[in-house]
This record gives structure tokens, sequence and C-alpha cells, in this order.
């Protein structure tokens, strides 16, 4: 904390010992004034001489940042100079005894202009007369040319997830780079490019922001272009289920989105494009994806997974075709999907479980006997079964004795 007030009344006294140097600007300007963008860099040039009567020397077109060395080296009295902004009695330099007893300022010029230099004795008793000025133009920045504000153009509308290229038509002069915003001009930067394109994938309607920037130039005027974002198209659909079996009946899909598009999907799945249905019966079983791709400005597609089950294999089969009503009981073996039940017209007696017959409570005759599966796509299959009666044994004799002879 001591070392900034020391500081600060360092400055303090610096400035109040300037301005206490510093003489007042007088009233009366010399003629003509002196025109500074006629000198040469490194030329010194007598640009006036005082005379008597005649306060200060005007000095126009002085560039800003340039530095120009003000001096009357040489004259034979002690001279002192001070340089006024002109119409101003604000003193901008003073000096008095750089040279010698005279003065010799090198003037950083702060904006382009007119300049008023002012020549007096010392003490600011008067003012020098006869006294010659010079001026050297010690150095100036290179000059620096803004860009020009770009006219910016783009492929639009465009669909939501996609993208278009900014087409960027101007000049970056001694600008480095241009700069795109959104938002508004200079508020939120979404990239540079030192080419003439930009590629954006705005997700809604976007107005982009283009200038020059970096470099000496000073930023400025965005170009602007709104890009349009149509949502994509609804392909919403679905089926009533994931799955079917080969005889179901043939399912529609319902479509939520958008109509008016094709359906597809793998070999093996018989479909309709236009309506989505499904051949169950003449694909092969197996799960496929179908697709839906709508036909609008902005198509989009979405998928469905749909699953055709072969129906159980309800296979089985009895050691014989026909057994006796004496015989064991049999039971068959199934070779299909298990689990399910068996039946038969009324006379068979059997098991609807195992399917196991009993014979011997069955009234002989022929009858088909059914397997039906329980799966997820349940089957039937007949096996035709005879039930035999014993054969008569009955037999007599015409009497039941008989003489030897």
């Amino acid at each position: 904390m001591k070392k900034i007030l020391l500081i600060l009344v360092t400055l303090l006294v610096s400035v109040q010992h300037f301005h206490s140097q510093a003489c007042s600007k007088g009233t009366a300007d010399f003629e003509p004034d002196f025109d500074a963008s006629t000198l040469t860099v490194g030329v010194r040039t007598q640009i006036a001489t005082t005379t008597w009567g005649n306060e200060y020397q005007t000095a126009n077109n002085m560039g800003a940042g340039c530095t120009y060395r003000i001096d009357a080296c040489g004259h034979a009295q002690d001279t002192k100079m001070t340089i006024f902004a002109n119409g101003s009695s604000v003193a901008l330099a003073f000096d008095d005894n750089t040279c010698a007893d005279d003065p010799q300022i090198d003037f950083i010029c702060p904006t382009t202009g007119s300049y008023d230099i002012q020549m007096n004795l010392t003490g600011c008793a008067g003012y020098a007369n006869n006294t010659p000025i010079y001026m050297t133009l010690v150095s100036c920045p290179a000059a620096c040319t803004d860009p020009t504000v770009p006219t910016i153009t783009a492929t639009q509308p465009i669909c939501s997830g996609g993208s278009t290229t900014l087409n960027i038509s101007g000049t970056l002069n001694d600008a480095t780079q241009w700069s795109i915003y959104t938002g508004f001009c200079g508020v939120t930067l979404l990239g540079t490019t030192t080419g003439s394109t930009f590629v954006v994938s705005p997700t809604s309607t976007t107005s982009y922001y283009v200038r020059g920037e970096g470099g000496c130039v000073t930023p400025g005027t965005c170009g602007a272009f709104t890009v349009n974002v149509i949502p994509t198209d609804n392909a919403s659909f679905s089926y009533s289920s994931s799955s079917y079996c080969v005889d179901a009946s043939d399912p529609t899909p319902t479509i939520t989105g958008v109509t008016g598009g094709t359906f597809s999907s793998t070999a093996g799945l018989v479909i309709n494009a236009s309506t989505g249905q499904i051949d169950v019966s003449a694909s092969t079983p197996s799960t496929y994806t179908v697709t839906y791709t709508t036909s609008g400005s902005c198509l989009n597609r979405s998928n469905v997974s749909v699953t055709v089950n072969a129906l159980d294999n309800a296979s089985f089969s009895y050691s014989s075709a026909s057994y006796c009503s004496n015989s064991s009981d049999p039971t068959p073996t199934i070779t299909g999907l298990g689990g399910g039940t068996f039946s038969s017209t009324a006379g068979l007696s059997i098991n609807a479980a195992t399917g196991q017959i009993d014979v011997s409570a069955s009234t002989p005759n022929t009858y088909t006997v059914t397997y039906t599966t329980s799966g997820s796509c349940p089957n039937s299959s007949n096996v035709s079964v005879t039930v035999n009666s014993i054969d008569n044994a009955s037999f007599n004799y015409s009497s039941s004795s008989y003489c030897i002879n």
C-alpha cells in the first residue's frame, strides 16, 4: 500500500512539474500552416521561422501513431517548446534543453490531425523571435486496412441433423481470419476460418454473424445470414405383436408418423413395400428388421424387429398300428415338442397327458389319435390306431361221448 501511495505521489509531482514548466498557449498563429503529410522519413525539414507577435505554428495532417522529432536546435537564444492539440490550450509535450539550451521533442501523435507548436524564451517571458522550427518524420506504423463487411450465402433450408456450408464473400485485407458468431455480432464465437467457407450444423433455425478479425484491424460490422432448419419426418410405426406364427393372419403395421413411405426388410421376409403387410406363411421363419422410410422433404426412417416363428413339431408315433384288447397298454414316443395333450374320439380310452391307450377298456375299432402341442406356435398331428378284439376260439363236438365202434 505504501509503494502504491509513493507511485501516486511521484506521478502527481511529475504532472505538476510538467505543467509548471510548460508555457501558456498564445493566441496568434503563424501563417501559413505546415502540411506534415509532405515529410519524408528521416529528412529534417524546416517548417517555419517564428516572427515577432506570432506565438505558434500549426502542423496539419500529422498521422496517428507516427513519431515526429520537432526541434529548434542551434538557435542563439535559450528557447523552450510546447506542443498543443490544435484548438486546445492543454499542453501535450514540453522541452527546453534537450540540445544545449534549445528544445527537441520526439512526439508520438495520438490521433491524426493538426497540432500547434509554440516557441518561448526561458521562463516563458516572451515568444522566441526568428527561431527556425524543424520537423523530422522518424517513423509511422504500417498502414492497416480493415476488412470489408462480408456477404454470406448458404444452401437452406436444411433438415434437422443436416449441415450446410456458409460461403463468405469479402476481403480480409489486414485481418487474419473470419470469425463466425451466433446470438449476435461478437456475442458467441462459433469458430474461425482463413478461407471462404465454414460448415455449420444447426439443430434449429439459427442466424450466423461473420466479420474479419485479428491483426491490426478493429472488429467492425458483421455480415449476417439465417439458416432455416426443418424437422425430419416422423417415421414411427408398429405391428400389433413382435412375433407371429407362420399360420397367423398376415399382420399390417399402424403408421403413427408420416404416411406414404415405403417398407423394406432383408431376404426371407415377404413384405408389401407400400402397406408393410407381412405374408407370414410365405416367409422363412427368422427374426427380421423392418424399415419404414418416409418420402417427405426431410425424409426419415425407423426400424421395428419382427420374428416369424415356425409351427411346433407335433410328431409322435406308437410302436404298432394295431393292438389286441388283451395287449399291454401302448404309450407313444413323442419326437416333436413335448408337453402337449392327446385326444381321440369316443370309444378309445386314452391318457391325455401321456397318450397311453388302455386297450382292454377301449371298444375295438379304428381311431385317430391327435397330439396337440402347447408351445408358442401350437401344432397337431394324427396317428391311426386300431384296437382289435380277441379272436373267438369257441368250438364243440356233436356229442360229448362216442363208442369205439
